[in-house]
């Protein structure tokens, strides 16, 4: 029988102090990252390291070394019932073989990285644990060193060629995220995945030069609010401010409410300012996609606003019937045509009245047309009107549009941080603990 010899068992507790009283929360070492699950698993696998392999097995985020081999490609492939096995792909003998009914067949390069091949092909820092569940196909785990999950996490989620001190910020978002998602997708084994469900990471092939300091100079570090781990959630942009987590989620968190956004350049960002177009026939196959059979829409109205600025209340109408949109739904029902909850939405058949310019005795001001007495003029073509303090004249096209048409601002849900907000703090001469607690009210770093 062979020696099992331990490799890798890091799983660390880690007990820290905040403000007056004692506080814990657990952090790891490595964290589980799904890579091919589900309907994306595979029955095969094909793996490379120039340096050959440790063979065993995961438990847990723990690996146990059963032995090595100095084959620089591995076949990973089914074997009987819930067995995989570590194969060689030039003779086709077992290499290793295991059965992974209660725990996983761990592959650890002897390098700092490993190539994974299936449907495609991707580099990882870290082993791979790969198990059967109920006789599918084999589901992969990349079980990585928590920071070097990182590196290739911040690079997918805010450019490395930003300032370092926002990266930082996104550097401990992600760290504080990961942490507060361990044991997320148990049913597969992992704790993340690695799309944006959880966080978009795809290992090595997108780190950058800019990945590692950020992650390197905050290891370790978390943000807390009194002993919690701070929920920070984050979005692309948010216009001039962000929004209270209970008009969007209905949850209350008191570090997650609505503060300025005053440093995102919003106006000269992609996707800042925007105007989108919703035919009502689109809108009616969207409606009833998803459930909601009102008949044809013919109207789109927001019926309430947070303080903010957002869509709180959204009133779908149609030929049959209509339907109440609150917070967040606001928001995604239309989600092509709304990239945030902070717009308004015209037309669908109603008159659209272009604003004129009333010259007072306290300079120009607007006066919406429908608003005004039409005094002269042929309407719409040319329009002469008055507010009661001077006369104003417009000439142009009162318009009927058989489509919604929303205009916006910000991409994302609007809660936590804005990332382009705190690129314009770091580019102000911020750090990353100021962008943080700016952020998520009343917080700290901790670690």
């Amino acid at each position: 029988m062979k020696k099992f010899i331990v490799f890798i068992i890091t799983l660390t507790a880690v007990v820290i102090g905040c403000m007056a009283e004692a506080s814990a929360y657990s952090t790891v070492d490595n964290v589980r990252i799904g890579i091919y699950y589900g309907s994306n698993a595979r029955a095969e696998y094909t793996l490379d390291c120039e340096s050959g392999f440790y063979v065993g097995y995961y438990d847990g985020r723990s690996f146990i070394s059963a032995g090595e081999s100095g084959l620089t490609r591995l076949k990973i492939v089914k074997g009987g019932g819930n067995s995989v096995e570590a194969v060689n792909p030039l003779t086709g003998e077992t290499v290793y073989s295991f059965d992974t009914t209660s725990y996983g067949l761990g592959i650890v390069p002897k390098a700092d990285r490993m190539k994974i091949t299936a449907s495609a092909s991707g580099t990882y820092r870290g082993g791979f644990d790969f198990r059967v569940f109920s006789g599918g196909n084999i589901t992969a785990v990349n079980v990585v060193p928590l920071d070097s999950y990182l590196y290739g996490v911040i690079s997918r989620e805010m450019s490395p060629s930003w300032p370092k001190e926002a990266l930082k910020a996104q550097a401990v978002c992600a760290r504080n995220f990961a942490v507060g998602r361990l044991n997320h997708h148990k049913e597969y084994g992992f704790d993340l995945c690695n799309t944006v469900c959880c966080q978009a990471y795809s290992g090595v092939d997108y780190e950058a030069a800019g990945s590692y300091a950020p992650v390197d100079e905050t290891s370790g570090k978390v943000l807390l609010c009194g002993t919690e781990l701070v929920q920070t959630v984050y979005s692309s942009s948010m216009g001039p401010c962000t929004e209270d987590v209970k008009n969007v989620w209905g949850s209350n968190f008191s570090y997650l409410v609505s503060v300025s956004n005053e440093y995102e350049d919003t106006a000269n960002i992609p996707n800042g300012v925007w105007t989108k177009e919703l035919t009502k026939a689109r809108a009616t196959e969207i409606m009833n996609s998803k459930g909601y059979n009102i008949g044809e829409v013919v109207s789109v109205k927001a019926l309430e606003y947070t303080p903010a600025g957002r869509v709180l209340r959204l009133e779908v109408t149609g030929t049959s019937g209509s339907k109440i949109f609150e917070r967040e739904s606001c928001r995604t029902i239309f989600s092509e045509a709304t990239l945030s909850q902070m717009y308004t939405v015209t037309g669908g058949g109603e008159t659209s009245y272009p604003n004129i310019y009333v010259l007072g005795s306290s300079g120009k001001s607007a006066l919406p047309l429908n608003n005004a007495g039409v005094l002269g003029g042929n309407a719409p073509s040319a329009v002469y009107a008055t507010d009661g303090t001077g006369t104003a004249v417009y000439q142009g096209t009162v318009s009927t549009s058989d489509s919604f048409i929303f205009s916006g601002q910000g991409w994302g849900h609007g809660v936590g941080m804005s990332q382009y907000g705190a690129k314009g703090m770091a580019e102000a001469g911020f750090d990353y603990e100021a962008i943080l607690t700016h952020y998520y009210t009343g917080t700290h770093i901790e670690g």
